[in-house]
C-alpha cells in the first residue's frame, strides 16, 4: 500500500510533459522487470532441461555399457538373427569382432550363462547350430597350421605347455605396488619358459604351443627335445583387412595330441595350460592360491577324466603354498569345467576313446589382484620354486625319479 502511495506522489505534477515522461519511465521500469524475471525463469528451465539431458545421456551411456558388458555369444547371434541376418552374415560379423570383444564375450558366457533371452525353441536351435559352425570353422582353420615332428623320442613322456593368452591378447591386467601395469600373458610366458627348461633337464619331450618372443624370452631351440609349434598364432580371417587371432587354448591342444598319437600310438602325453587368476571386482578378502581345473565334459572318457584329476591333485599338493601370502584368503582347490582345452572330445557326439591315456589340465597360478601374491609372481626366485614344484608333479605323474 505504501509503495502505491509513493508511486502516486511520484507521478503527481502540474507539468503535463513531465508527467508523461514519468509514466514512460515507470512503464519501461516495469517492462524491464518483467523481462528480467522471464529470463530467470527461462534460464532456470534451461538448466533443468540441460541437467535432464545430461542425466538421460548418462543413463543411455550406462545402459549401453551394461548391454555391452552383458553381451554373450548367444545374445550376439540372437540379435543378428532377429534382425534378419543370414547364417553366413552372422559368422562373418563374428569373425570381424576384435580380440577384446571376443575375450569379453567369453567371460560373459560364463558370468551370464543362465541369462534369459526369451528365445523360442526354434531360435535356440538356430543359435546352437551357428555356434557349432563357428567353432568347427575355426578348429579346421587352426588344424591346417599344425605340424608335429615325426621322429620324436618315443621312449620319452610328452608334455605340452600352453601359456595362456599372448601376442595381441594380454589376458588379465593388474597394477603392481608402483602403479605399473602387469599383463597376465607376460607372467604366463615367464613361468612357462622356466618350466620348459626344468622339464628338458628331466628328459621330457616338450611341445611349446607358441614362441615366447612376445615376452622377450629366448628358448634353447637347438634342443632336439623342444618343439615350438607356432611362431605366431594362426589368424582367423574376417572381411576386408580385419583379422582375429585364433584362441590356442580352444583349438590347438586336441589336434596336437591327435597328430602325436598318429605318429606314436603308445605315447604318454599330458597337456598343461598355464594362467594367472584375478577377480572381476576388488575383493576385500584378498583371495590367493592355486586352482587346478580338469574336465568333466559329457563326452570325455572316464579314464581321461581320472588321469586329469590325478595330475591336478599332484599340482595342488606340490604348488599351492608357493604363492600364498601371509594375509590372503586361500581358495586353493580342485575344480571342474567343460572347456575344450581340458576336455578333448567335448564338442563331439561320441566319446574320444583315443584320449583314454592322456591328461589335460588348466592351472591358475595365484591371484594377480592380490598385491602380495602379485609381488611373488614378479619374483624370479618364487617363479623358479613354482616351476620346480610343477616339474615334480609331472615327474610323479609319469613315475619318473625326481
Amino acid at each position: 500500500m505504501k509503495s502505491e502511495v509513493d508511486l502516486m506522489k511520484f507521478i503527481k505534477t502540474k507539468n503535463k510533459k513531465l508527467k508523461y515522461i514519468k509514466l514512460i519511465f515507470i512503464y519501461l521500469a516495469m517492462l524491464l522487470f518483467i523481462i528480467k524475471n522471464n529470463n530467470l525463469k527461462i534460464s532456470a528451465i534451461s538448466s533443468i532441461n540441460i541437467e535432464k539431458t545430461k542425466k538421460s545421456k548418462d543413463i543411455d551411456k550406462k545402459t549401453n555399457k551394461t548391454k555391452t558388458e552383458k553381451t554373450t555369444s548367444k545374445s550376439f547371434i540372437l540379435n543378428l538373427h532377429r534382425n534378419k541376418a543370414t547364417e553366413d552374415e552372422i559368422i562373418k560379423k563374428y569373425y570381424n569382432l576384435s580380440q577384446e570383444e571376443i575375450s569379453s564375450m567369453i567371460i560373459n558366457d560364463k558370468l551370464f550363462k543362465n541369462m534369459k533371452l526369451g528365445e523360442t525353441q526354434e531360435e535356440k536351435d538356430k543359435i546352437n547350430k551357428i555356434e557349432k559352425n563357428i567353432k568347427n570353422k575355426e578348429e579346421q582353420y587352426v588344424r591346417n597350421y599344425i605340424s608335429v615332428p615325426t621322429k620324436e623320442n618315443k621312449n620319452k613322456p610328452i608334455v605340452i605347455i600352453n601359456p595362456g593368452h599372448g601376442f595381441e591378447d594380454p589376458g588379465a591386467i593388474e597394477k603392481d605396488s608402483t602403479g605399473k601395469k602387469i599383463e597376465e600373458k607376460i607372467l604366463n610366458a615367464k613361468i612357462s619358459s622356466i618350466l620348459v627348461k626344468y622339464l628338458l633337464q628331466k628328459n621330457f619331450e616338450v611341445y611349446l604351443v607358441f614362441d615366447l618372443k612376445y615376452a622377450g624370452i629366448n628358448l634353447p631351440k637347438e634342443n632336439k627335445s623342444l618343439h615350438i609349434l607356432f611362431d605366431n598364432r594362426p589368424p582367423i580371417k574376417g572381411n576386408g583387412e580385419k583379422k582375429r587371432m585364433a584362441d590356442a587354448s580352444a583349438f590347438c591342444i586336441k589336434n596336437i595330441i591327435k597328430k602325436l598319437k598318429e605318429n606314436n600310438k603308445d605315447a604318454k602325453i599330458a597337456s598343461v595350460c598355464i594362467h594367472h587368476n584375478t577377480t572381476f571386482k576388488n575383493d576385500p578378502s584378498k583371495p590367493c592360491g592355486l586352482i587346478a581345473f580338469y574336465s568333466v565334459g559329457p563326452t570325455t572318457s572316464s579314464n581321461f577324466e581320472k588321469n586329469s584329476k590325478t595330475l591336478c591333485e599332484k599340482f595342488l599338493k606340490n604348488c599351492k603354498n608357493i604363492y600364498k601370502p601371509p594375509n590372503g584368503r586361500d581358495v586353493s582347490r580342485l575344480a571342474t569345467n567343460d572347456w575344450v582345452v581340458c576336455g578333448f572330445g567335448s564338442n563331439n557326439e561320441k566319446k574320444e576313446k583315443k584320449f583314454d591315456d592322456e591328461a589335460a589340465v588348466l592351472l591358475e597360478l595365484g591371484f594377480m589382484c592380490n598385491k602380495e601374491e602379485l609381488k611373488n609372481m614378479l619374483n624370479s626366485k618364487k617363479n623358479k620354486e613354482m616351476a620346480k614344484a610343477m616339474t615334480k608333479s609331472l615327474c610323479e605323474y609319469f613315475n619318473i625319479s625326481i
